[in-house]
This record gives C-alpha cells, sequence and structure tokens, in this order.
C-alpha cells in the first residue's frame, strides 16, 4: 500500500506503508499525517491559499484522524468512505498501475517495486492532476445520477 497527495500542481511525498503492516487510526496520525499530510498542507495553503483535505474516510483512520486534524486546524471536506469515484488520488493509483505494467517489468523484489513506484510517482506531470481537478464536476454529477453508485470514472 502506499499514500500520496496532490493539490493543484503539487504533490506529496509518496509513503510506502510497510509489508506486512495492518492500517489503524494510531498509525495513520503516526506514520501518515504526522510526518507527511500535515506538512504537505501547509505547503498547499501557501501556495494556493486555505486548503481542504480529501481523505477516503476509511474506518480506521477516523479516532485518531479528527482531533489530528483539529488540533493543525486543518479543514477537510465530508467524503463519503472509500469513494474511489469521486476520490482524485485513486486515478493516478490507476495511471501508475497502468505504467508499471506497461513500461516496467515485473518487480523482482519488493525494494525493486518500491523503487519503480517513486519513479512513477515523480513522473506524475502537474498537467495531469490539472485535468483531474478539472474532471472533478463532471465526476460529482456522475455520482448524484447513479445515485451514488459507480459510475465510468
Amino acid at each position: 500500500m502506499v499514500w500520496g497527495a496532490f493539490c493543484g500542481e503539487i504533490r506529496s511525498e509518496l509513503y510506502i506503508v510497510p509489508p506486512g503492516s495492518t492500517g489503524n487510526s494510531k498509525r495513520y496520525r503516526d506514520n501518515i499525517m504526522m510526518p507527511y499530510l500535515v506538512p504537505f498542507w501547509h505547503q498547499a495553503c501557501e501556495q494556493y491559499g486555505w486548503t481542504k483535505i480529501v481523505e477516503d474516510n476509511a474506518p480506521g483512520h477516523q479516532a485518531l484522524a479528527k482531533s489530528y486534524r483539529t488540533q493543525n486546524g486543518m479543514d477537510n471536506i465530508p467524503w463519503p468512505p472509500q469513494s474511489p469515484d469521486l476520490n482524485l488520488i485513486e486515478a493516478l493509483w490507476a495511471d501508475m498501475e497502468t505504467e508499471l505494467g506497461q513500461i516496467h517489468e515485473r518487480a523482482s523484489d519488493v525494494g525493486t517495486l518500491i523503487a519503480m513506484l517513486q519513479v512513477v510517482w515523480r513522473g506524475i506531470t502537474p498537467e495531469r492532476q490539472l485535468q483531474l481537478i478539472r474532471s472533478m464536476r463532471r465526476r460529482l454529477e456522475a455520482g448524484i445520477e447513479v445515485g451514488g453508485n459507480a459510475t465510468p470514472y
């Protein structure tokens, strides 16, 4: 599993969840929010003005995440849990998966896979990120049209 974020034309560092690690609220706060999300959020606010965050709202993330966001003065957008059709980062994960499958050979070990993921993540263009942001209205309209069910996205 990996974690990453983007806002406009900027991207966070990619965090690789250690193999065999299970997700829970404390790990999310300590391993992702503190070292990655909060600094990235500050960078986004400096570049774009006040910025709200979107998280996937996985139930295991919620217990400590809410209080940590409050403690750091972060706003988040209320979001349906695990809604891949609406979460733009999911489109980047799909892009990465496609590129890994088309360009790179099958990774022979975890270290090679991590290196490949880092290369592909750094190769995502600001134009692609902006394209996804511009698609958000259509994504929301499609979600409303199908009553929250799966969309073509």
